[in-house]
């Protein structure tokens, strides 16, 4: 639910027509319940809710309305941007500075400022102070309480405090040597698959069965790695930091098993054909990208951080403040977060417009 206008509450109204929309769309049931009615055997129903996984969330505890993601991967195909993801980035930069726009890197936000309930101005980390109208912010939706510390969210309008989804450890590694088992994507689910989810949601801790997505665009695109090597990137859900991990020991140990269980996976010789290694671990979630508990994906996509309840991409509180990313309307992963900017884009050009035909004084 988008509520275009400034008040922070749905009317009654709304609220008794939402109910039932709700309940017709499965979203009181959970996704493994929902996935559970069609689907008996259990390899088969890891098909079809795996994928909450990569959008943060446990299958048991999201709603049964995101197995619409997998009906969207049926029904639209899924899509690969030519030099892959970053392209996508290139592209949107050369927009903004086709528009006379100047993009500045390297220089962190410490606060979003403003006065009388507006945003006038985005302090750096440097001190220097950037006078705006109009703030996005694509940090970690959680992120708001530091950004806007003196500007709290207005209540009742959420029961709790939001829920960080899980992190993930990352490896990306270019090989000399080509793997033709794989595919462009690949999903290694193992032999404990609910013990593994709930070690990394619930109980906390490294995990002790792996399951992991394998991404290999060199299948698709043959220059995405040199010639006989592949570029891996190799995903592993994983706690964020509020489990009691010490990560700086914790990496070097789960990178072996990774590598460990992709050779016996059918990769032979991977450890000693890589060339190029980088690895992610909670911490750079945390230090790199700025997400509070070294989470990934942002809010978990339970009910109630779902629809109303989650970020909205215009700020409740200081007028000028919009968000965008995975923890905003309409969710997580790369469609849904494109999408984030094309709702928020369409708010900004509509307060605008409302800024610009309201009579002076008013």
């Amino acid at each position: 639910v988008l509520v275009a206008g400034r008040k922070p509450f749905l009317r009654l109204t709304d609220f008794v027509g939402l109910v039932p929309r709700m309940v017709g769309m499965n979203a009181i049931r959970s996704l493994d319940s929902f996935v559970g009615s069609y689907f008996r055997d259990p390899r088969v129903r890891q098909v079809f809710d795996f994928h909450s996984l990569f959008i943060g969330g446990d299958p048991r505890r999201v709603p049964g309305i995101y197995a619409a993601l997998v009906w969207l991967q049926i029904a639209d195909g899924i899509w690969y941007a030519e030099d892959g993801v970053f392209s996508v980035i290139e592209a949107m930069a050369r927009l903004v500075e086709r528009g006379g726009g100047r993009i500045v890197t390297g220089a962190p936000v410490e606060r979003i400022l403003h006065r009388d309930g507006r945003v006038r101005a985005v302090r750096l980390a440097s001190g220097d102070e950037v006078p705006a109208e109009v703030v996005v912010s694509n940090a970690d939706v959680t992120s708001r309480g530091s950004l806007l510390a003196d500007a709290p969210e207005p209540l009742p309008w959420r029961a709790r405090p939001f829920r960080t989804t899980m992190s993930a450890f990352l490896l990306y590694l270019g090989t000399t040597r080509r793997y033709p088992q794989l595919l462009h994507h690949t999903l290694m689910v193992g032999h404990d698959y609910h013990g593994f989810i709930d070690d990394v949601t619930r109980r906390r801790r490294e995990p002790r069965n792996l399951s992991f997505y394998i991404h290999a665009p060199a299948h698709t695109q043959p220059s995405m790695a040199v010639p006989g090597g592949e570029s891996l990137s190799v995903l592993l859900p994983v706690p964020n930091l509020r489990a009691d991990i010490d990560w700086e020991e914790a990496g070097s140990r789960l990178r072996d098993r990774v590598v460990l269980a992709l050779e016996r996976f059918g990769l032979e010789d991977l450890g000693s054909s890589i060339a190029v290694e980088h690895r992610w671990t909670p911490l750079t979630f945390r230090d790199e990208l700025g997400a509070p508990d070294g989470n990934a994906f942002a809010i978990e996509p339970a009910l109630y951080q779902s629809a109303y309840f989650r970020q909205p991409n215009r700020d409740r509180s200081v007028a000028g403040v919009y968000w965008v990313g995975g923890g905003t309307h309409p969710g997580a992963g790369m469609p849904g977060t494109l999408l984030t900017a094309e709702v928020t884009a369409g708010l900004i050009r509509s307060d605008g417009a409302a800024r610009a035909t309201t009579p002076v004084g008013r």
